[in-house]
């Protein structure tokens, strides 16, 4: 009968390359700021086709008129 443990040591020893903490974190800042950039760029591309909502609906949104939303 064999010792399970000794296999999955062995096994451990066999591992080649192990990630560390900062190769965790170098590869979730370059996924972080490709998505960043792919969002920005999207944005920028189809701002043509974005709906446009009244402003009614929407005062908050009213460029430097804060006395309607005040008011209401």
């Amino acid at each position: 009968m064999k010792n399970i443990s000794s296999v999955e040591l062995k096994h451990e020893k066999d591992v080649l390359w192990r990630p560390s903490y900062c190769w965790y974190l170098k590869t979730s800042a370059i996924v972080l700021g490709l998505l960043t950039v792919i969002f920005f760029t999207l944005n920028i591309l189809l701002k043509q086709y974005m709906r446009q909502i009244d402003k009614e609906l929407t005062p908050w949104l009213n460029n430097g008129n804060t006395d309607k939303v005040a008011t209401q």
